[in-house]
């Protein structure tokens, strides 16, 4: 049998190869053709149509297919400020030539707060995928908030104030800290992912100071669950810990120096908002100044703020913001 095969297209689809093919069949075997099909710059509904005409037949196929960006969802944000009676220019022909045509919007949102730069992120936070023990908390952390910055910009956010849902900012912190619980290992320190008995100590860290500040905030945390924890980080940072940090100079010689542990550092941190500083090993680390990053002196100096000892913060800090 001889036959004659037609494509058609339609929305953003175009062929590199002929529309119409013929093809011969032989008695009990059968035949394939190819078309070659490629998407456009561009994307919407697309629908593919084969015509087969044989035998005195006419045979028809048609597959709808959606064209979709290859890359996920972008945001692209700028920020800045204003003075009274100026005047100030935004460009976004950056936007226009680095996504798909009738792909993007863009948004103004004017405010006398700063805060109003975070809108659009406060936002993105509902609908977070997290799974991890950092990205659990990640997620819930600003959540904590969430209701008293958005009325502070008045943002148009969407959120819910009662009962249990994913857009309830309330219901997101609870939930956070039930997994959060259950993701406590025996040595009070946590596991990164359900089923894990390996403690990382940073985002052990990471939890107690969120469970801290939700305590703080009014949210209720088993206090068995936080206790164990804060023994687990004040073992943890008993003994003095180092890491290694790699420099590069501008011929391309490579060093390597001891700084003190960032995690102990932060680990002091967030022992000291939760109300159970490690003096002692917070006196060490001011004693050993010349072994802290830059970073770790501003955390170490706000742990001591936060226990009322002024003259170690000042102590602290880089002269020129004493």
């Amino acid at each position: 049998a001889s036959i004659t095969a037609r494509l058609s297209l339609t929305g953003p689809l175009a062929t590199d190869s002929l529309t119409t093919q013929k093809l011969t069949i032989q008695p009990g075997r059968e035949s394939r053709t190819t078309f070659r099909i490629s998407a456009k710059q561009a994307i919407g509904p697309g629908a593919i149509t084969v015509t087969v005409n044989g035998l005195g037949e006419t045979f028809t196929e048609k597959t709808d297919i959606t064209v979709r960006p290859a890359a996920s969802l972008q945001k692209s944000t700028l920020s800045g400020s204003v003075a009274g009676g100026k005047a100030q220019t935004l460009s976004l022909t950056d936007a226009a030539t680095r996504f798909l045509p009738g792909t993007t919007r863009a948004s103004v949102t004017l405010s006398r707060s700063p805060a109003a730069q975070y809108g659009k992120e406060l936002s993105y936070l509902l609908g977070y995928p997290h799974g991890c023990l950092e990205q659990t908390i990640s997620k819930a952390f600003p959540q904590i908030y969430f209701a008293d910055l958005t009325k502070q910009i008045g943002s148009t956010t969407y959120f819910v104030r009662t009962n249990d849902s994913d857009l309830n900012p309330a219901t997101n912190v609870r939930q956070a800290i039930q997994k959060i619980e259950g993701l406590q290992a025996q040595n009070g320190g946590f596991a990164m992912w359900p089923g894990q008995t390996e403690v990382d100590e940073w985002a052990t860290a990471y939890a107690v100071h969120f469970l801290a500040e939700s305590q703080e905030a009014g949210y209720e945390v088993r206090s068995s669950v936080l206790s164990s924890a804060i023994d687990h980080l004040t073992n943890f940072t008993n003994n003095p810990a180092t890491e290694n940090v790699t420099s590069y100079d501008e011929s391309g010689g490579r060093s390597v120096r001891k700084i003190a542990s960032r995690t102990a550092i932060y680990s002091l941190y967030t022992l000291a908002i939760a109300g159970k500083p490690n003096r002692s090993a917070m006196n060490y680390y001011k004693q050993n100044i010349g072994s802290l990053t830059a970073d770790s002196r501003y955390l170490l100096a706000a742990a001591f703020f936060r226990v009322g000892d002024t003259r170690s913060f000042t102590t602290l800090l880089p002269k020129r913001y004493v």
